[in-house]
């Protein structure tokens, strides 16, 4: 049954504040973050947790100045409870997800992987379970000269509120799932441009004149990337749903450059986080135990650092939902359309973009 808790936690130590190779020092300091959890029981002991923390990165630029970046944290974890005399083992695992804003040029990785070792003991109508939690994250994309720390251990203190009596605490009707996949088609075309490669970082001090620094820029769509993210629907009856999303989307795009004096080449990553909210109007046939559906509406998403690409768009795809035990699967594909962006420009991401997502729900 799903169990709904606020969550109060304290860093013992932050190892995952802004660390760079040169330039602002690493702020070594606690900082209090805090946020909410939603927990679905399985079978015995096994339960499902999605975790919303808030947390800033901290970098020092001198003694009496410091910067931060605001990263919002979404752990899914699996966890493991053992009853041991009066108290109660909890061991959690899972994948974690980063979203990150007032990014002041530091690009923090957006995904990671978390486990944790706590207790937990009824204290009257509440339980509470101290946690040490390790998070180690992804590589962070060569842009920038400020890196984060990939690897990332805290102190968290959950205190949970009392069950609600059944798998669907909004109602019958409602039901909360999570969306994962990635995108099938690149984010960006491929362009070659001529101009002067930067002065900074891998060609800065090499005493290279501007003319030997005149060079090609072929630039294309990177690698695909993970998307995911919480989804709501609403079923208005055994046909017909309405949905909306909320799904972590980033556009990567490379950028390949010849080196002067027959050098090589230089290649450079690069990414932008955007987050998009399809609102589909859902339709499925009962087919045995198969429910395939169509669904179709408009798309929304907010931009980070994203330059010739617009907010708004629309949707369309088609997939299937089956249960696998308690658990119902809902692979599908998904197209979306954007709106033009004006001036259009060579660099402007792709208007049109396929995405395969898995939707897992209880």
């Amino acid at each position: 049954m799903p169990r709904s808790a606020r969550q109060w936690a304290r860093t013992s130590r932050r190892t995952s504040q802004a660390f760079p190779r040169n330039g602002p020092a690493y702020a070594d300091t606690q900082t209090v973050l805090g946020g909410v959890i939603v927990q679905w029981s399985l079978a015995g002991p096994v339960a499902i947790e999605a975790d919303g923390l808030y947390r800033r990165l901290h970098a020092r630029i001198s003694s009496n100045s410091t910067f931060s970046v605001v990263t919002w944290e979404f752990p899914i974890l699996a966890n493991y409870r053992l009853s041991i005399h009066h108290l109660t083992a909890v061991l959690e695992a899972g994948p974690s997800l980063r979203a990150a804003g007032n990014l002041n040029a530091i690009h923090p990785s957006h995904y990671g992987f978390t486990s944790g070792l706590g207790v937990e003991k009824q204290v009257g109508r509440w339980r509470l379970a101290p946690i040490v939690r390790y998070t180690h994250w992804a590589p962070q994309p060569a842009q920038g000269e400020v890196r984060t720390k990939m690897d990332q251990l805290e102190l968290l203190v959950m205190v949970h509120a009392h069950s609600l009596p059944n798998r669907h605490p909004f109602g019958s009707r409602i039901s909360a799932a999570l969306v994962a996949g990635t995108n099938l088609t690149s984010d960006f075309g491929i362009t070659t441009t001529s101009g002067l490669a930067a002065s900074q970082g891998p060609l800065a001090n090499r005493g290279y004149s501007l003319e030997q620094l005149n060079t090609d820029f072929t630039a294309s769509g990177g690698p695909r990337s993970f998307m995911g993210g919480p989804q709501i629907k609403w079923e208005w009856n055994e046909r017909l749903a309405i949905q909306v999303q909320a799904i972590y989307r980033p556009l990567r795009s490379s950028v390949q450059a010849s080196l002067p004096e027959d050098q090589g080449h230089l290649s450079l990553q690069d990414h932008r986080t955007t987050r998009e909210f399809p609102l589909l109007a859902q339709y499925r046939w009962h087919i045995s135990r198969a429910h395939p559906f169509v669904e179709a509406g408009p798309s929304f998403r907010l931009l980070q650092d994203v330059y010739g690409a617009a907010p708004h768009g629309a949707s369309a795809g088609v997939g299937v939902e089956t249960r696998v035990g308690r658990i119902r699967i809902s692979p599908g594909l998904l197209f979306t359309h954007w709106a033009r962006h004006s001036p259009r420009s060579s660099t402007d991401p792709r208007q049109s973009e396929f995405a395969l997502l898995t939707g897992f729900s209880f």
